[in-house]
């Protein structure tokens, strides 16, 4: 199975509700958070992709391009707390530290290692030529350590389909209130915020064990209980599944 990082924590939050949404298709809806975040991420994208194609990049441009592009009412956007965060973000990457944009929300899949995923945004260092990852999140600031499995997975795929590009850093930045956490990638332990190679490395070993996790979950005929998983009030308030689950002997 093809694994990406919704997968592996949707998994990891709760195997039966892996089970309804990857392996029985059921459909998952979408809450009025999701709906949220969908609507943040294709804004960004849309900006992202206007000014991949500028040749210089101001403060003013970014503003217009921004307004033109805004899903609801121009003057909702001076209150948007997530449309200002996006316009504080973009002009600090793209014109006070003077990245470019390179890529922008696509689907990366690679073959060899049966990962996937989607990538906000990749920025450039145009002194260096090294890439930058980004990904969004609209809720509430969490630490870094929360987002290392996905935002190294992010790293593995960039570099899988741009062979030539290393890829340096990775940061999430949350758009609620324009907060960022992130880490470098390198070869040994420094000082701050930072993933090593051997740590690097060892995320995909622990993807490895959640691949055989689910193997054995989800291909073993004996198995007639798949994954009763305990209902929290996260559960009860948050999964799609809930009632289906409780139903079926979940506890």
């Amino acid at each position: 199975m093809m694994l990406s990082k919704s997968k592996i924590n949707t998994f990891l939050r709760c195997p039966r509700s892996f089970k309804y949404i990857y392996i029985d298709k059921l459909e998952d809806e979408i809450g009025e958070a999701a709906q949220i975040g969908l609507n943040v991420h294709e804004y960004a994208e849309n900006i992202a992709k206007e000014l991949m194609n500028q040749e210089t990049i101001t403060e003013d441009l970014i503003l217009e391009i921004m307004l033109k592009l805004y899903p609801f009412e121009e003057e909702e956007f001076d209150d948007d707390n997530h449309a200002q965060s996006l316009y504080t973000f973009f002009t600090d990457a793209l014109v006070e530290q003077n990245y470019k944009v390179f890529g922008v929300e696509g689907r990366v899949d690679d073959e060899e290692d049966q990962l996937r995923g989607i990538v906000d945004l990749i920025l450039e260092d145009q002194e260096t030529g090294e890439l930058f990852v980004i990904d969004y999140k609209t809720g509430k600031v969490k630490a870094i350590s929360n987002f290392r499995l996905e935002l190294c997975i992010y790293r593995k795929l960039i570099e899988h389909k741009y062979p030539d590009r290393k890829v340096t850093s990775a940061c999430i930045f949350f758009t609620k209130n324009a907060s960022y956490k992130g880490f470098n990638f390198t070869e040994s332990q420094k000082k701050g915020s930072y993933v090593t190679e051997e740590e690097y490395n060892l995320v995909f070993d622990l993807i490895d064990e959640i691949r055989n996790l689910i193997d054995i979950e989800y291909s073993s005929p004996k198995r007639d209980d798949i994954s009763k998983g305990q209902r929290f009030s996260f559960c009860r308030d948050f999964c799609s599944f809930y009632e289906q689950c409780k139903s079926e002997g979940g506890r």
